[in-house]
């Protein structure tokens, strides 16, 4: 262990510390607090979902932590352990990509951990340490193929590419966009040739290829064996299925939500005027180093090279975005903020170009707007989870109150049964949200929305209280029920000889 440690570059040493801080900073709130969203309500000792969401090894996975572990919702020992996971592949990343500066890694391991991604991972707490293991797996997989001198270590990054997907789709942008990375820093900070290069982009297109083949047929082996099929759920069903006239559309789109982080919000990435500075920063960064280094290689007469580099930029955006493509037959409107970690490498490429130019000053501003991102998404991420937090107080302040009403409701006993009638349409309820306009993430649904989620789930674990429940009252009761007025005004809660029917809406 400790001649492993030696090995270990202080750059890569200084990204775990940095992501373990930043991670902790921006997420603690959420380990410290029980913060569910409406799946998490559901899924309070499980491990959601698994073979027919495209999640194949999830579902070997899953039973087998919860015969050893119990698979519980339980935030402190779920965040700690996802965070070592995403410590460990912020060292992976590091080493992989060559990152030499100790302002490198550190600005590498907190941007990792404090991305909005990682928010909107532990808003799903149940799930989160599977999310993690899959980025692992990820940059496993890219370190593997990249740094792999043998075929059993090619070999074995597509394997974990095949198993990152088993666990999460979502990531295999990243690992394009990690190899992506790799293939821009040897044009323009390498000494290959442009024939080395080309091979090494042949060998990640390859290797990406089998991988997204072999969790396709993984997938559909343990369909064929359970007699399962994929749900329609979120498009799930249709994930790679596209019609090829929409590829222009979609293209210029994912240019297009690129560009609209300069001046608008894309899922909690670009709130407010620093970050989107920041963001533009990191572009404006990209586009002077590479046209630098367009002229260096023209003026060496390497065109071939630099024209290959060029085209590297040019994709970057496609191949960091290629969620879009993945979703084409479902539409973007199925793509969260947990979707989209790969957007991470807008502040990685800038890392890796500078990280090759021995200047300090650069270094030093390299830290500064580093710095400055990491706080930026540390301050999203607690304010989303305050705003959950808020929000899940006056839910259970809601139904706390709703539960004294029935229980001290005329003639209520233990053993009846409770229908509800509609969902809660209360004006009464503050719409929590206008407070929390300027942040938009998964999980963040305004209190008014809230309120109707995994009913009998919420009353049963955060409320303590249960009951027998029926889905409709007896139709002999319609004309009372009808005249009654809705919760929460009085008279909107009665018993009928052996049902207490609360009428929430018409």
């Amino acid at each position: 262990m400790i001649s492993l440690m030696k090995k270990i570059k202080p750059s890569s040493k200084y990204a775990f510390i940095s992501a373990m801080a930043a991670g902790v900073i921006a997420h603690g709130y959420a380990f410290a607090n029980k913060l569910p969203n409406s799946d998490d309500i559901y899924n309070i000792r499980a491990y959601g979902a698994g073979l027919p969401h495209g999640c194949w090894l999830k579902e070997i996975l899953g039973p087998v932590v919860s015969k050893f572990a119990g698979n519980y919702s339980a935030p402190w020992v779920i965040g700690i352990v996802s965070l070592l996971l995403l410590s460990i592949a912020a060292v992976v990343i590091t080493e992989a990509l060559g990152i030499e500066s100790v302002t490198g890694g550190i600005i590498v391991g907190g941007v990792l951990t404090s991305f909005p991604s990682i928010t909107g991972n532990f808003l799903f707490m149940y799930m989160a340490t599977y999310f993690s293991l899959s980025i692992l797996m990820a940059a496993l997989a890219v370190y593997f193929i990249m740094c792999g001198k043998k075929v059993i270590w090619q070999v074995s990054g597509v394997l974990l590419i095949a198993c990152s997907m088993g666990i999460y789709q979502a990531y295999f942008p990243l690992i394009a966009g990690l190899l992506l990375c790799d293939l821009i820093r040897r044009c323009f900070c390498g000494e290959e040739s442009v024939s080395e290069v080309w091979k090494k982009a042949l060998k990640y297109f390859a290797c990406l290829a089998l991988g997204m083949i072999l969790y396709f047929a993984a997938e559909y082996f343990f369909l064929w064996i359970f007699h399962a099929s994929l749900t329609p759920h979120k498009g799930i069903s249709e994930m790679g299925q596209i019609d090829i006239r929409m590829i222009p559309g979609i293209l210029v789109q994912m240019y297009k939500n690129m560009i609209s982080m300069l001046y608008s919000d894309l899922m909690g990435l670009s709130t407010d005027l620093m970050m989107r500075i920041l963001i533009g920063i990191s572009y404006l960064t990209v586009f002077l180093f590479t046209i630098m280094k367009e002229i260096k290689l023209i003026l060496k007469r390497e065109h071939l090279k630099a024209g290959l580099g060029a085209l590297f930029i040019v994709i970057f955006p496609v191949t960091i975005n290629l969620m879009d493509i993945m979703c084409a037959g479902s539409g973007r409107n199925v793509i969260y903020i947990l979707m989209e970690y790969a957007l991470v490498l807008i502040f990685i490429l800038p890392v890796i170009l500078i990280d090759s130019v021995k200047r300090p000053l650069l270094h030093w501003g390299m830290l500064l707007c580093g710095t400055g991102i990491i706080y930026c998404y540390i301050n999203v991420a607690n304010a989303a989870y305050l705003y959950v937090d808020l929000a899940q107080r006056a839910v259970e302040s809601y139904y706390t109150v709703m539960i004294a009403e029935i229980r001290g409701t005329e003639g209520y006993r233990s053993d009846m049964e409770i229908v509800f009638v509609g969902d809660v349409e209360d004006e009464t309820i503050y719409p929590l949200k206008q407070e929390f306009a300027d942040i938009e993430m998964s999980s963040m649904e305004d209190v008014p929305f809230r309120v109707n989620w995994s009913r009998e789930n919420f009353l049963k674990y955060y409320c303590g209280f249960t009951s027998v429940y029926r889905a409709e009252y007896d139709e002999k009761y319609e004309e009372d029920v009808r005249e009654m007025p809705c919760y929460p005004d009085y008279g909107s809660i009665r018993v009928f000889e052996n049902q207490v029917v609360v009428k929430l809406s018409e």
